[in-house]
């Protein structure tokens, strides 16, 4: 684990990747634009993957509504490099924290260019500390059986499938991450 992603309330986190400085840091009301390109970028299998509908585009509505998000109730994460002197993004995560404030439901979107390599690894364990540090107990992720890939990654993480969902066509993946409820998410 990074040692120096320690905290994630208002410090910016830097790792090179592929030759690129990447920055991880919460969403600001800023990152609307920055977040409208990110978002409208990407391919129609991507936005399928973590839409379930590749064609639409995101309003200017939505992207200002995702970044700025109710820290009580929304954690909101970005990773950004610099491109002729202005941040780009290239990857986003958030999870809802629910009514019962020990659960939350995770969401990651990564670039398609950055698909395969270490950036949604990095961004998964820094969104999933925070959600640690905020006292959350369990994370949620519901995802679509055909996005193997984020299956895969969700699962070397320590999410566990759940088994009413084995034959879905959206699965949902548990993680505990207190380690007392690890063994009954396990079960």
């Amino acid at each position: 684990m990074n040692t120096e992603l320690s905290t994630m309330d208002s410090d910016t986190y830097s790792r090179t990747i592929n030759g690129k400085v990447l920055d991880l840091r919460p969403v600001r009301t800023t990152d609307a634009q920055r977040m409208l390109e990110f978002l409208n970028g990407l391919s129609y299998g991507t936005r399928y993957l973590r839409f379930g509908s590749g064609s639409a585009a995101c309003a200017d509505e939505h992207a200002a509504r995702l970044c700025d998000p109710s820290p009580s109730a929304w954690r909101r994460f970005t990773v950004v490099t610099d491109k002729a002197g202005s941040e780009m993004s290239l990857a986003a995560a958030s999870y809802y924290i629910q009514d019962d404030r020990e659960n939350c439901d995770l969401t990651i979107l990564v670039a398609d260019e950055w698909h395969g390599s270490p950036l949604a690894g990095w961004l998964l364990t820094s969104v999933l500390d925070d959600a640690r540090r905020c006292g959350l107990k369990r994370v949620y992720a519901h995802i679509l059986a055909i996005n193997q890939r984020m299956i895969r990654l969700a699962l070397r993480h320590g999410f566990v499938e759940s088994p009413e969902t084995s034959q879905a066509p959206i699965k949902l993946l548990i993680l505990a991450l207190d380690e007392g409820d690890a063994e009954e998410t396990r079960q």
